[in-house]
Formats: C-alpha cells, structure tokens, sequence
C-alpha cells in the first residue's frame, strides 16, 4: 500500500496532470449547496457508533482510562489527534528506512513497531473524542480534524 502511494505521487503524469488542472483553474472544484440545505448544514450533529465487541468491551475502556486518569483536563482534544497521527508517519519512515521498496526482509522488531504504533494511534483517535466530551469542547473543526487525520 506504502508503495503504491509512493508511486502515485511520484508519478510523473501525475504532477503534469495536475499542474496542467491549477493553470486552467479546475484544481478545485466546490460544491455549491442550496440555501435550503445549508440550514440543516448548520444544525448537523455527528453520531458515530462502533458496536463492535472489541471496542466496546475493550478498546473504549482503555481510552477512558487514558482520558481519565492520565489525561490533564488543559489538553485540548486535537492536540490528542496531532500527537496520535505522529505514530503512524513516525512508522512509515522506519518501514521506509529499512525497506525502501516495500518489500520483504524487514527486522521483525519493524513489524512490531508498526503493529503498536497502529495501536497507540487507534487508542489515541479514541481518547480525543472521549477529551472533547470530558472538557465540553466539542466542535465542527475538531470534528474535520479527527477524520481528515486518518
């Protein structure tokens, strides 16, 4: 996946593609909303719900725990997003370091690294949420910031 990704970017036909889209304006395109459906933009509320056993049972708690008991209440909760998405770039550059191409013969200690900083980053996604409520700082912004992180 890693590489892939490298090779979309790298591409050569992408970066002209591009480049030729900004100079004729169509880089961007917005979606224009009609009046009437900007009122219910306004009011929009997110309720997300896992109702998975291991989140429920396990992976939710654990976060309650980190937010509760080692969380300082002056944290602001997309500090929590930012340091989190710090473990999965952090893992991407030793996964690189060790195997440029992606492929195989990495030391088993990487694939360790990868599997915890997935889980650290999975936990910490969950205790800004969960820091938001605690704090009542809730917001549209924190909102666009956790899901555009991942």
């Amino acid at each position: 996946m890693c590489g892939s990704f490298f090779f979309f970017f790298s591409h050569p036909g992408f970066c002209k593609s591009l480049y030729k889209k900004a100079l004729e304006g169509s880089a961007m395109n917005f979606i224009e909303v009609h009046p009437k459906h900007a009122k219910s933009l306004k009011s929009f509320v997110y309720k997300g719900a896992d109702l998975s056993y291991l989140y429920n049972y396990a992976l939710s708690d654990l976060a309650a725990y980190f937010v509760n008991v080692w969380t300082p209440r002056w944290v602001a909760p997309n500090t929590i997003t930012l340091l989190g998405l710090v473990f999965p770039i952090l893992t991407l550059f030793v996964a690189l370091y060790y195997q440029p191409m992606m492929g195989t013969g990495m030391p088993n200690w990487v694939a360790f690294f990868c599997a915890l900083s997935m889980f650290i980053y999975s936990t910490m996604d969950n205790m800004d949420g969960k820091q938001a409520r605690k704090t009542g700082s809730s917001s549209a912004l924190g909102l666009l910031f956790d899901h555009g992180a991942h």
